[in-house]
């Protein structure tokens, strides 16, 4: 296996947006929660953002270390993109994009958060080395769609080698926890409650649920 790191292209943020206007949602894809929302970048501190997951794993950071040497080496920063980078890295096709932020009022505390969706050890290296970010911010979504966990303190939230049984505090974890979803007609089930409201964002590099 080769272990030859290639820029194959790197798209603008027009693209960017208009791929995150057109994310779905896993329980109905119809549903495009950006589609009408305001999408923006912004360089923010990770400390005003809140983490939607407890954990970080250990050999994902470890390989955002090494892809941030490697793409420095094609000036580009991993922690400052302004779009979608097509890249192949041992004879295997990837996308990077900027980690994606979500303000919005959580019901929860009656308060506007950022919480981080997408790109979370990136952010997390960040604030470790004390540092801004560049990310997509995403606000105004119409109508309001909840993210699948409620945010946490950055203190609740540990570093693993594999992914720990518990990985988030989950909005919803069965059918009958659920309020009247006014955008679909996708009935939600047991079997897809935790999930239903999670947001695809594979179109832009991202590796998706972790088992």
């Amino acid at each position: 296996m080769s272990d030859s790191f290639i820029i194959e292209e790197r798209h603008p943020f027009t693209m960017l947006e208009a791929t995150l206007r057109d994310i779905c949602l896993m329980g109905d894809r119809s549903v495009k929660p950006y589609q009408h929302a305001s999408i923006m970048l912004r360089d923010m501190n990770p400390r005003d953002l809140k983490p939607s997951a407890y954990y970080v794993l250990t050999p994902q950071l470890s390989l955002h270390k090494e892809l941030n040497s490697l793409f420095w080496e094609h000036g580009i920063d991993i922690f400052r993109l302004d779009g979608m980078v097509d890249y192949r890295w041992r004879d295997t096709p990837y996308r990077m994009s900027p980690p994606i932020v979500e303000t919005y009022v959580e019901q929860t505390l009656q308060q506007q958060v950022s919480v981080i969706l997408d790109g979370f050890h990136r952010v997390w290296s960040a604030r470790n080395e004390g540092k801004s970010i560049q990310v997509v911010n995403i606000t105004d979504i119409q109508p309001p769609i909840d993210p699948i966990a409620l945010p946490v303190a950055w203190d609740e939230v540990r570093a693993y080698e594999t992914v720990p049984p518990v990985k988030r505090k989950y909005r919803y974890t069965s059918a009958r926890e659920y309020p009247p979803l006014p955008f679909t007609d996708v009935p939600v089930t047991d079997e897809t409650a935790k999930y239903f409201l999670y947001r695809d964002f594979s179109p832009l590099g991202s590796s998706g649920i972790r088992k």
